[in-house]
């Protein structure tokens, strides 16, 4: 790097920790822009792919929940390929629902905390 041959009189494990902190204080600073745009990018794609349309009102619940699954699918997945989990997972159609929402509208009302194994036979 330039700056690094700038500073002579530093020694160069010296140099490489200056370099390394400003490149760690430019990627900060490049990240505070960065996701933001990032995760629209995405997004963007996203309703290309699932053929989604969304009123302007909308649009902003539907990115937001969009975004938290999509940081849930990359961290579930560095997990797996780290061998710290068994299982991979990917957006799909319902990447712009809420664990709530999805919930409310798929999963069945069935009442799981009947106790397991339990037999009912009919009265005689």
């Amino acid at each position: 790097f330039f700056f690094a041959a700038g500073l002579p009189h530093l020694p160069a494990t010296m140099k490489a920790a200056v370099v390394v902190a400003l490149l760690a204080v430019l990627a900060a600073a490049s990240a505070a822009k960065l996701p933001t745009q990032f995760y629209q990018y995405q997004f963007e794609s996203y309703m290309r792919t699932f053929d989604k349309q969304y009123s302007d009102a909308e649009y902003g619940a539907r990115l937001a929940a969009f975004k938290n699954n999509y940081d849930y699918v990359q961290a579930q997945n560095a997990k797996f390929a780290s061998g710290q989990s068994t299982f991979e997972v990917e957006l799909n159609q319902f990447a712009d629902l809420t664990q709530e929402e999805f919930a409310s509208m798929y999963l069945s009302k069935f009442n799981s905390t009947r106790p397991k194994n339990t037999v009912f036979l009919p009265e005689v």
